[in-house]
């Protein structure tokens, strides 16, 4: 695909906070997501003000004939300057480009987010920072429906053990079950409205002393 036009802009996400927004050929679009947490071996960003500063010394490096592979590979090159945030919404931005010039028809996952803990959820007992919902239905809307249904009754059954606690911000239901409880509601869940079971542990937050300390139990890396 062809770059003839690159540009960056300053918007602000759901949370209030500046973020990054990619323009390429004046029509297609990427926005650099803001997460709650951050890995320990995340790459660096740089604050959006001084990435835009910085892009417009290097935007000519990013105009030309590129593949994902090949333009990926230049973003690359490039993080150490313009940091996560530009280089993650210009990645975007050229491959929502490239699926819609190849005019290839992406159909999208959902993910949905039930129960929240860890960083994300500093009330909750929970200390996996996400237990997740897939649906498995190929129907976007089937799904959509599925997954709704499913968060719903997380709410209901955490209100009849009297553990709900609230919403965090990424809508994800705060409690006061022990990760091994909450992953059993949800994987009944899972069952009952054919959805897939996922997890984003997010481990580094407790991990110390050459261990993961979960549920009382020191745990080694083999565990």
């Amino acid at each position: 695909m062809k770059i003839v036009s690159i540009e960056l802009q300053l918007v602000w996400n759901s949370f209030s906070i500046p973020t990054l927004k990619a323009i390429l050929n004046e029509r297609f679009v990427g926005i650099a997501p803001t997460g709650t947490s951050k890995s320990q071996r995340e790459a660096p960003d740089v604050a959006p003000s001084k990435a835009l500063k910085r892009f417009e010394k290097v935007k000519h490096l990013l105009l030309g004939r590129f593949t994902l592979k090949t333009f990926d590979e230049k973003l690359k090159e490039l993080l150490p300057i313009l940091g996560t945030s530009a280089t993650t919404a210009l990645s975007l931005a050229f491959f929502n480009a490239t699926f819609s010039v190849e005019n290839i028809r992406v159909i999208p996952s959902l993910l949905g987010n039930i129960l929240g803990g860890g960083k994300h959820s500093p009330s909750s007992r929970q200390r996996i920072q996400e237990i997740l919902i897939v649906p498995k239905s190929r129907n976007v809307r089937k799904g959509m429906e599925l997954s709704s249904l499913a968060w719903h009754r997380v709410r209901e059954e955490l209100e009849e053990l009297g553990a709900l606690l609230g919403l965090n911000l990424e809508f994800a239901w705060t409690h006061r079950l022990a990760d091994y409880d909450a992953l059993k509601l949800a994987s009944r869940l899972c069952e009952e409205y054919d959805l897939a079971l996922g997890i984003d542990v997010a481990a580094t937050h407790f991990y110390r002393d050459g261990k993961y300390h979960i549920a009382g139990r020191p745990l080694g890396k083999k565990s």
